[in-house]
């Protein structure tokens, strides 16, 4: 009975597991798709309404105009192809539009940073910061390692390490660290931060590196 019972448990658990991320994302999709609408809506019954349009040609000019929108909003982020094309007005636009209003207003709107980072994560354009390299440093007496990235060297040998928590490698924490508990790996910045956005998925080539350094290399 008891082994009945825990398998049930973990049966459920496992289900729960594997689901409760899926409807995350469903969850996340749909409230993107309202907002979207209720964004075009307004717009394709003008068109509607004054043009006489049918639903599907006033909804695809909607979702057109709105892609240019998205794709103008994009070109004028580009400092130097904004300035190349409509000069100086371009770079006092530029300004104004990111400079300005994201750091003044919408910084400050609840939810704004989370729900752009978010954005950023879906369609895989979040910066990666510019660590030196990617090491596993030791957090135990028992072997337990963690990935984490160089942020400076100190001419002890010790290190200066940032540890992030998944899956948000934005936070974490920063640590001084002895030689000898500090294992350089050679895999790019980039592998190591898609694996902390992963929750771990992807170490392999983490783990590959650092059992591929010769024996007795230097920390």
């Amino acid at each position: 009975m008891n082994k009945l019972r825990t398998f049930l448990k973990m049966t459920f658990i496992g289900g729960v597991i594997v689901l409760l991320p899926i409807a995350a994302l469903v969850y996340l999709v749909k409230w993107m798709i309202g907002i979207i609408s209720d964004v075009i809506d307004p717009f394709t019954e003008a068109l509607t309404d004054t043009w006489h349009m049918s639903d599907y040609a006033a909804l695809a000019i909607a979702v057109l105009t709105s892609v240019f929108v998205c794709f103008l909003v994009g070109l004028m982020a580009k400092t130097s192809l904004s300035v190349r094309l409509f000069g100086a007005a371009g770079s006092r636009i530029q300004s104004w539009l990111f400079s300005g209003l994201e750091s003044r207003v919408l910084r400050v709107v609840p939810r704004y940073a989370m729900i752009r980072e978010t954005v950023m994560r879906l369609l895989g354009t979040e910066p990666v910061p510019a660590f030196s390299s990617v090491a596993l440093v030791e957090v135990s007496e028992l072997g337990t390692m963690a990935t984490a990235f160089v942020s400076d060297t100190h001419p002890d040998g010790s290190y200066t390490v940032f540890i992030p928590s998944g899956p948000n490698p934005t936070s974490g924490n920063v640590y001084h660290v002895k030689r000898e508990h500090v294992h350089p790996v050679d895999v790019s910045v980039e592998v190591a931060w898609k694996s902390i956005v992963g929750c771990g998925a992807g170490s392999k080539k983490l783990m590959e590196a650092y059992r591929a350094r010769p024996s007795g290399a230097e920390r």
